[in-house]
């Protein structure tokens, strides 16, 4: 599933085991709050590639983070 609301939301699948959600929202201080949903992730599940969902999503968990806090503000800030 894709969902895209210009220049609102975007959402989609990410391969077939996890969801991606991002969303803007526009303050009143003319600022814009970030918002990032990942979903998906399951205890018990096994990806194709024999990892569980548990060790994927604590690897994964640490370049989200570097993305949103430091790239992220550092391409959008002039």
């Amino acid at each position: 599933m894709t969902e895209l609301d210009p220049p609102n939301h975007v959402e989609f699948e990410w391969d077939k085991d996890w969801h991606l959600t991002f969303e803007l929202k526009k303050l009143e201080d003319n600022r814009t709050e970030f918002t990032l949903i990942r979903s998906g992730w399951y205890t018990e599940e096994i990806t194709d590639f024999v990892q569980p969902h548990t060790a994927i999503r604590e690897h994964m968990k640490g370049g989200w983070e570097k993305i949103v806090k430091d790239k992220l503000p550092a391409y959008i800030e002039v």
